[in-house]
């Protein structure tokens, strides 16, 4: 059931204990990553319980890393390192095409994936409410910042996805391998500079157990120009091939003159790029042009998280 976001009040926000420094947040939403305890006071001094994955609550101000949030109409004081934000309140000017909560586009060679393409892999929080873990979000932030001032604005296709459906769309994604030669070859094989052939697999187009979506700390994003259509990328999103990838082999270090030939021929997925590896602190993938993360974040985190899904 779609959880109600509700307004803060004044009298929460009186009873918190410890000193409120910003309240740049203010008035905006999270939810805990994992079941981390929340404390009575700014300086994290008791704990009063441990938070509940998936529970939203709001943010009433901030004091460094630590949030005061209302909490069961109490205030109480959590590690904002192990929260995540909404995304769609923390960057408003990002477009969100959650595809995942209405209809999955996962496909592999053009091809749609028998019980996934189509599907409704997330339940219907993810109406209002995009999860990010706090620490990418701020990266991503500062990215679509840069491309803002570029007459460009960030697509964000996907951010947190549960651990479930994670592992339901990889089994599919294998069924169809297993039954299509076409599709398997072109998970397997790409051809790179010279003509030569380089050796992928399924697993670089599609985690089997632990994505770092898992964790909050990833997105799956394309970019448009303000208020424009999206810019041609080197193939659809949610492509599981190597038409998707972003470097000509898994092997290549990351750098522009390893491109793959997709690449070479997209603006937008260089600019893209760009913008994301200018935040700092994010790393990329070699088959995915899309996919974004954050390494610290993800270790932090460190399983997957299960909320918020489909999947039975």
């Amino acid at each position: 059931m779609l959880i109600e976001i509700n307004k803060s009040s004044a009298s929460i926000i009186d009873s918190c204990s410890g000193t409120i420094n910003s309240q740049e947040l203010r008035g905006m939403h999270g939810t805990a990553m994992l079941d981390k305890n929340y404390y009575d006071s700014s300086n994290m001094g008791m704990s009063k319980g441990k938070m509940t994955p998936g529970e939203i609550f709001e943010i009433l101000g901030e004091n460094g890393n630590n949030w005061a949030i209302n909490y069961n109409e109490s205030c109480v004081w959590v590690d904002s390192t192990y929260m995540a934000i909404n995304l769609k309140e923390y960057i408003p000017s990002i477009t969100y095409n959650i595809t995942n909560a209405t209809a999955s586009i996962f496909k592999s060679s053009g091809k749609d994936i028998p019980g996934l393409t189509g599907e409704k892999l997330y339940s219907d929080e993810f109406k209002t409410f995009v999860p990010a873990t706090y620490p990418f979000a701020i990266k991503l932030k500062r990215a679509q910042e840069e491309a803002l001032t570029n007459g460009d604005s960030i697509v964000v296709y996907e951010a947190y996805r549960p651990n479930s459906v994670t592992k339901y769309s990889s089994n599919k994604f294998i069924s169809l391998l297993n039954s299509d030669s076409e599709v398997w070859k072109n998970v397997q094989y790409s051809t790179g500079k010279s003509g030569a052939t380089y050796t992928w697999g399924y697993n670089y187009f599609l985690a089997p157990n632990l994505s770092t979506h898992n964790t909050g700390c990833a997105a799956d994003v394309s970019l448009k120009k303000i208020n424009g259509s999206e810019y041609e990328m080197p193939s659809a999103m949610h492509e599981l091939s190597t038409a998707a990838i972003k470097y000509y082999s898994a092997s290549a270090a990351h750098t522009e003159s390893n491109y793959s030939v997709g690449m070479q021929a997209s603006e937008g997925a260089q600019k893209l790029s760009d913008y994301m590896m200018n935040a700092g602190g994010l790393t990329d993938l070699s088959s995915e042009w899309w996919h974004y993360q954050d390494n610290a974040c993800y270790n932090t985190i460190g399983t997957g998280v299960d909320f918020w899904s489909n999947i039975s």
